[in-house]
């Protein structure tokens, strides 16, 4: 303790010091004052938009649509009914390399955030302001699930701080891989699709479990705008996104540089279904 005293004596006479210069006071106010702003705009703004947001309850009741499947004698299909055609796949039954192609794109640091990336934002102006290309999107993967389960699409200021706020709830009640299981059963992909289990069989004619990295790629790129990059429908334009996801999973580290040229050289090969009328 006779070593400590002559420490604090020390530090209270430094402090004393400063609370007398009338300048290191006037820069502390300046200081103090801004960051006493922010604090109190943070807690207007949460007890403002904390009522509409979803209640604990809903957070920890999340029912997904799914298909129901009628068979025929022979155990084959006869016949779908859904309003979502979604067939839900547990998050250790999702190939690791499907959430690579997912993460590649949307969110490379989806374990290391605790609901939103606070320098996604900056990074995409930056991109953007530096290549020239349309600003990319900044919204973390639990972001995106909560536009998904909660919000409505209108794009506003109001709805993108209620997409953040509920996004740090959802961490705070679910884990990582309960989110990214969400997340890969809840997206739409076009055609009526739900999830990359329904889709895989789809547009593929196989599991998810059994589809190919290019293939990964292909549903992962379906994600900026599912009708658009549809295999079936788009396949010039499915392809060149589907190389972009590709890239990406290079660019992350999750393929090497000659599987990347191998898989680009690969064509889209779908199954075999009945024309939609």
């Amino acid at each position: 303790m006779d070593k400590v005293k002559p420490v604090l004596l020390s530090v209270l006479n430094i402090l004393k010091g400063w609370f007398t210069d009338r300048r290191v006071v006037k820069w502390l106010i300046i200081f103090a004052i801004p960051v006493l702003a922010a604090f109190i705009a943070v807690i207007a703004v949460y007890n403002h938009f904390s009522p509409e947001l979803p209640s604990l309850s809903q957070l920890e009741q999340i029912n997904p649509r799914l298909v129901t499947n009628i068979y025929d004698m022979n155990g084959k299909i006869a016949h779908e009914y859904f309003v979502e055609r979604r067939e839900w796949v547990s998050f250790d039954s999702i190939p690791e390399n499907a959430i690579h192609a997912v993460m590649a794109t949307e969110d490379r640091a989806f374990y290391n955030h605790w609901g939103m990336n606070v320098w996604a934002i900056p990074s995409a102006i930056i991109e953007s302001a530096l290549s020239g290309k349309q600003l990319r999107g900044a919204s973390t993967l639990t972001q995106q699930l909560t536009k998904l389960l909660f919000l409505t699409p209108e794009r506003s200021i109001a709805r993108k701080i209620k997409e953040a706020m509920t996004a740090i709830r959802i961490e705070q009640t679910y884990t990582k891989q309960e989110i990214l299981e969400f997340y890969m059963n809840e997206v739409y992909l076009g055609g009526g699709n739900y999830g990359f289990q329904a889709a895989g069989k789809y547009y593929f004619g196989h599991a998810l479990d059994s589809l190919s990295i290019p293939e990964y790629a292909v549903l992962a790129g379906m994600l900026k705008a599912p009708e658009s990059y549809r295999p079936d429908r788009h396949p010039k334009a499915s392809l060149e996104r589907r190389n972009t996801v590709l890239y990406a999973m290079y660019d992350a580290g999750y393929i090497s540089k000659e599987d990347y040229h191998k898989y680009v050289a690969t064509p889209i090969v779908l199954a075999e279904k009945e024309p939609e009328k």
